[in-house]
C-alpha cells in the first residue's frame, strides 16, 4: 500500500491563545486533486504554510510522501511545487532570470530544465515576454511566472493557494487542463480556492475548514448521492455548513 501524498496528524497552530488551526487531519492520496475551502480567516493559508514548511506547527505533524517536513525540510520541499496567495517576485529580474534562479535552487538538470521551460513558455504563451523585467509585468503575467516556477522542477506534489487570481479566461482554462492532465500522470494537487465552481469542475475530493477546524471531507459525487440531488451546488451547501455556529 503506497503512502499518502500528504498526511497531517492533529496539526494545530496557535498564535498566543488564539487557535488558527485545530487538529487538522488529512490523508490525501497520490494523483488526487484536493480542494481546501473555507471562509476568510478560516485557517486555509495557515494550514498551507504548515504543509509547505513555512510555518512550524504548534502541535502535530505534516508528512509529504511519508517525509516529516519539519524533521527533513529540504528532502520534503524538493518534491513540492508551491503557488502562494501573495507571490513574492524579484522585480528587478527578468522572468528568465527568476526562473534560472529557481533552477539553481532546485538543482535541476540542464536538459530537463530547458525542455520544461520551453514547454511551459509555449503553453502559457509567454515566450515574447520572458526577457522583460518582472516590474513591467501585469498581475496576470506575474501569476503565470509563479505558476511556471512551481512546475519547472517537475514536483510530485503541487500546493496552490488561490492559483486563478489575476488569470484571464484563456489562461484559467489552460491551467485547469494542465492540472487534470498532470493528475493523470500521477501528480497530486492541493488547491485552496474561493472559486467553488473550480472545485466542482476538476477536484476529486475536498475539505471544508471553518473557524480553524475541518467540518467536512468528502467528494461532490458522495455529497450528491447522500442528498439524492444530482444538481446539488457546492456553493449552497458550503454557505449552509459554514454559517452553523
Amino acid at each position: 500500500m503506497s503512502l499518502p501524498a500528504i498526511e497531517t496528524k492533529k496539526l494545530s497552530k496557535y498564535y498566543g491563545k488564539f487557535p488558527a488551526c485545530i487538529d487538522i487531519n488529512l490523508n490525501i492520496k497520490k494523483s488526487d486533486i484536493f480542494a481546501f475551502i473555507g471562509p476568510n480567516g478560516a485557517g486555509k493559508t495557515t494550514t498551507i504554510k504548515m504543509l509547505t514548511g513555512i510555518l512550524k506547527p504548534t502541535e502535530g505533524e505534516v508528512l509529504i510522501n511519508g517525509i516529516n517536513i519539519n524533521q527533513e525540510p529540504l528532502r520534503a520541499k524538493k518534491i513540492i511545487g508551491y503557488v502562494p496567495d501573495r507571490p513574492f517576485l524579484y522585480e528587478k529580474l527578468t522572468g528568465k532570470e527568476f526562473l534560472n534562479m529557481v533552477k539553481e535552487i532546485f538543482n535541476i538538470n540542464d536538459d530537463k530544465y530547458n525542455n520544461l521551460l520551453e514547454f511551459y513558455l509555449e503553453y502559457f504563451d509567454f515566450k515574447d515576454r520572458i526577457n522583460d523585467l518582472i516590474e513591467n509585468y501585469s498581475h496576470g503575467m506575474k501569476q503565470k511566472i509563479i505558476l511556471i516556477s512551481a512546475f519547472i522542477h517537475d514536483p510530485e506534489i503541487i500546493i496552490m493557494d488561490e492559483p486563478l487570481i489575476g488569470l484571464d479566461p484563456k489562461s484559467t482554462k489552460l491551467l485547469k487542463e494542465l492540472i487534470i492532465n498532470l493528475s493523470k500522470e500521477g501528480k497530486t494537487f492541493f488547491i485552496s480556492t474561493h472559486i467553488l465552481s473550480l472545485v466542482e469542475e476538476i477536484c476529486k475530493h475536498f475539505a471544508i475548514i471553518n473557524k480553524g477546524k475541518i467540518v467536512l471531507t468528502d467528494s461532490m459525487e458522495n455529497l450528491r448521492k447522500q442528498y439524492e440531488n444530482e444538481k446539488l451546488a457546492l456553493e449552497d451547501f458550503f454557505l449552509e455548513i459554514t454559517t452553523i455556529e
